[in-house]
């Protein structure tokens, strides 16, 4: 078949999407004359469409979960318009494979669970055992719809364009040009996950004693009101907590020198800009294992322990080989 219009399928959080990107390219390059829609959360599209390699961005309708059938339906009269000849689902969910099955689309992969039946060409979801990186796992998903390459390809994300914006914003709030740029980063969507706030504290309290940079705090839109502790701290460090967009804060984390954080969005975000990351791991099962999660690429410390073993001090010992200390 002479495929011309894919459709990419990732509605979940950022981190997960980001774990698709190169997923994502591998299917732009066996495709090349093929045109991609991705399909993501609202909240992601501004990143989405910062990518070369997508075309065009559909945002997945958002509602009660009493009503995903209706947005099935809403969803697949979308796709139905587009003229879709392959999608790739790559988070299963009833309410996405009901509407590429609604819409007609010839080829139809994804993985076997939450109605797979509706698909055509499925492989076995084996990402909970945490055998294998996420980014492998969509590689080889987006195997089962042509991709042939041996394995996966990363190209590093730069958001050029943004870093004027985000470093005003630093200048505005003390920042010198040239200054070493440290980004924290003490959130989680899990609580489970996050170290706690005042070890952070104490870690950035670490950095302005022992070491020539400044620290950024940052978070999204949502930590806003837990950011408000940390300006009541008396810490310096600059806070950014809400500032910034997604493509803004790629351009941030892209001039800093380390990024320390929880397993998280922005610890994605980091790796795959090309910035070595700390990164806290406390969770003991194997889907939540560094291995599946892990920040991807060479260069990354990775502290797997029981969060309230890890100590600030420890966490500072760990970023020494990529800042200046006094």
């Amino acid at each position: 078949m002479d495929t011309r219009r894919i459709l990419v399928a990732r509605t979940d959080r950022l981190g997960e999407f980001l774990l698709t990107v190169p997923a994502i390219e591998a299917l732009a390059r066996a495709y090349p004359a093929a045109s991609v829609s991705a399909l993501v959360s609202p909240t992601l599209a501004p990143l989405a469409q910062r990518l070369p390699v997508i075309d065009a961005v559909i945002q997945a309708p958002r509602g009660p979960r009493s009503t995903w059938l209706l947005r099935a339906v809403q969803l697949a009269v979308t796709l139905r318009r587009q003229n879709i000849e392959l999608a790739v689902v790559f988070n299963a969910s009833k309410e996405t494979h009901l509407a590429v099955w609604l819409a007609g689309i010839p080829v139809r992969v994804g993985y076997d669970r939450k109605w797979g039946f509706l698909l055509n060409r499925c492989i076995k979801d084996e990402r909970p055992s945490g055998n294998r990186h996420e980014i492998e796992s969509n590689w080889l998903l987006a195997c089962s719809a042509g991709v042939q390459e041996e394995q996966p390809q990363v190209t590093w994300l730069r958001f050029a364009e943004e870093w004027p914006i985000v470093a005003q914003k630093l200048k505005d709030a003390g920042w010198r040009m040239g200054e070493q740029l440290i980004s924290i980063h003490p959130w989680s969507s899990n609580a489970v996950k996050a170290w706690p706030q005042e070890r952070f504290l104490r870690l950035a309290a670490l950095i302005a004693e022992r070491a020539n940079a400044r620290v950024v705090f940052i978070g999204g839109q949502e930590h806003a009101a837990d950011a408000e502790r940390l300006n009541q701290s008396g810490s310096a460090f600059i806070q950014l907590v809400g500032r910034l967009a997604l493509p803004e804060l790629g351009a941030l984390l892209k001039e800093s020198s380390v990024v320390v954080s929880n397993d998280s969005g922005p610890m994605h975000l980091a790796a795959m800009v090309g910035t070595p990351v700390v990164a806290l791991f406390g969770t003991q099962s194997a889907g939540s294992h560094p291995k599946r999660w892990g920040p991807w690429g060479e260069g990354h410390t990775v502290i797997r322990k029981p969060l309230s073993e890890i100590s600030p001090e420890e966490v500072f010992q760990s970023m020494q080989r990529y800042v200046h200390c006094r």
